[in-house]
């Protein structure tokens, strides 16, 4: 819904950077609902990704390792289950 591009034209020449989030593969079904646009993105997991990009060179496949380790943490606080 944004036009991220359109406003990057009317400021001038900026850096525009895009994350390939991908939980296609994730064992959480709450993170593939997110491949499936039940979730609605404001710049939260693309800017997570991003950092952890930028801060640590990690690639989509460690940043999900990444969070499903912490959801698995988390599972019994969260009521989660992973597939």
């Amino acid at each position: 819904s944004g036009d991220a591009i359109g406003l990057a034209n009317i400021v001038g020449e900026v850096p525009l950077l895009a994350a390939q989030i991908d939980f296609s593969n994730s064992r959480y079904r709450q993170l593939r609902a997110y491949e499936q646009g039940y979730v609605k993105e404001g710049v939260g997991a693309g800017g997570c990704a991003m950092a952890a990009y930028l801060y640590r060179g990690w690639q989509m496949s460690q940043l999900l390792q990444s969070i499903e380790q912490l959801l698995d943490q988390q599972s019994g606080l969260l009521n989660l289950n992973s597939d």
